[in-house]
């Protein structure tokens, strides 16, 4: 049973590799043409159709060694950082792509369904072995997902080509930081840090105070098209309604809300439907794209309450459940239930 299994795998890492040469006899050439140009690659290969800000975070990974990118909620990231995992791992033949998240669902669950989806559906047959968190073309030339409680992974990995994308970069560890950072040491290595900005600390943070050799990058939900109106509307992302909603749950008006002029996402105060109104924390990372401003006065910050949604539970262990009962006002019961 073992020899045939070996065998098996022989044969199939031998056919990726026929498959890989014939592929990049057909296709090489003309996939090294969209090395500096990423939108092509994501509409003419994979179907994709990009807003403006979308265009903008592309073209400074492509030109760039480090891009960092603050974005708010339902605007594309996840759909774009998977067109640049496969753009990277396609133009740049042979390539290395990795990538990682706070959590392993994050990794499994979310950009890597997002990855096999784009590739499943590319326009242009692409060679490889799609596993759940692999992407195997042959020896030397892979995409991989992996957890950030792991950082020696990263170790040994070398290569002319590295694409390493951080996704919810705002909950990636330091240590992961650290061994990204001394994986992309070539000429052509680059890091995409992309997510959320949930927290006003760590090095994502660092990076949109000080962060010298990186080009940084902001998307507020309010510049999408399907907000704005201008452009075709794009299904699936965040809309005008949405934001509705959130500004009622969220924010509170500016009593002089009459005025006009502002900045669509100022620091302390944001214009909508003519109005002006102050953010709390959930509405500056979820829909401006900004960090919290970390109000002094909250018990608990809001990236700790993001991680332990996040979090997954331990298989074994003492359960323990909690309940806070409401009693006046608009307060909730809140149910606690704890394993480990």
């Amino acid at each position: 049973m073992k020899e045939s299994g070996l065998r098996a795998e022989l044969m199939g890492a031998f056919r990726q590799r026929v498959k890989a040469r014939f592929w990049e006899e057909a296709w090489g050439e003309r996939m090294r043409e969209h090395r500096r140009d990423p939108e092509a690659f994501a509409r003419e290969v994979l179907g994709s159709r990009w807003w403006a800000r979308q265009r903008e975070v592309a073209e400074a990974v492509a030109r760039h060694r480090r891009t960092a990118v603050k974005s708010a909620n339902g605007v594309g990231k996840t759909y774009l950082a998977a067109d640049l995992a496969l753009w990277f791992l396609y133009s740049h033949a042979p390539s290395i792509v990795l990538t990682t998240a706070p959590t392993w669902r994050q990794v499994r669950h979310v950009l890597w369904e997002e990855i096999g989806r784009r590739h499943r559906r590319a326009r242009i047959p692409l060679p490889g072995a799609l596993l759940i968190t692999r992407l195997m073309v042959k020896e030397g030339w892979f995409a991989l997902g992996l957890a950030t409680g792991t950082p020696d992974r990263f170790q040994g990995v070398h290569a002319e080509n590295i694409l390493i994308i951080l996704d919810e970069a705002s909950g990636v560890p330091d240590a992961i930081w650290e061994a990204a950072e001394g994986v992309a040491v070539g000429g052509n290595n680059k890091i995409l840090a992309i997510g959320n900005p949930l927290q006003a600390s760590g090095r994502f943070h660092e990076i949109f105070r000080s962060g010298t050799g990186w080009q940084r990058l902001t998307i507020s939900a309010l510049e999408h098209p399907n907000v704005t109106g201008a452009g075709e509307p794009i299904p699936g992302a965040v809309t005008a309604e949405a934001i509705d909603s959130r500004v009622g749950e969220w924010c509170a008006e500016v009593a002089d809300g009459a005025s006009f002029g502002c900045p669509p996402s100022s620091v302390e105060v944001f214009e909508w439907r003519g109005r002006r109104h102050r953010p709390n924390d959930l509405f500056r990372a979820r829909v401006l794209g900004e960090f919290p401003l970390c109000d002094e006065t909250a018990l608990i910050p809001l990236a700790w309450i993001e991680a332990a949604q996040a979090r997954e539970l331990a298989a074994e262990g003492l359960c323990r459940a909690a309940a806070d009962v409401a009693r006046f006002g608009g307060d909730s019961t809140v149910i606690g239930v704890r394993r480990g």
